[in-house]
């Protein structure tokens, strides 16, 4: 998140207004066995341009079923571009009763490519 708000606090206006949305995929690799469901999961819970994209290619690949949201869900690293205006979204794998539902390490201290799942990877819409 630091790196996120780094980068939109030196954006001076025009370079923010070329910005169509930050698409920011979040846990699109997991192996939990929970994480069944995709959300969308843009701050305010409201569809925007970036939620509306993903939820349009979950429809045409046939994901429509296992996706959730539009729902409000902030820190993350989208949270610094919405804050500036630019829509922007969280799209991950987690469980399908709340978007609270992480893996237990959600994020290890460093990369465990066990932890890794080729098939969420490749069936997030937002890829």
């Amino acid at each position: 998140m630091v790196g996120a708000r780094h980068y939109v606090r030196q954006l001076d206006d025009a370079g923010a207004e070329q910005i169509t949305g930050c698409f920011q995929n979040d846990m699109v690799a997991t192996s939990h066995p929970q994480a069944g469901t995709y959300w969308l999961l843009p701050v305010d819970g409201a569809d925007d341009t970036t939620t509306a994209a993903v939820n349009a290619a979950a429809q045409r690949l046939g994901y429509a079923d296992q996706s959730k949201g539009p729902t409000a869900r902030g820190s993350s690293d989208h949270e610094a571009f919405y804050e500036r205006g630019i829509p922007a979204g969280n799209f991950s794998w987690r469980g399908g009763e709340s978007p609270s539902r992480l893996e237990p390490l959600s994020t290890p201290p460093r990369t465990r490519s066990p932890r890794t799942s080729a098939r969420n990877a490749s069936a997030s819409p937002s890829n």
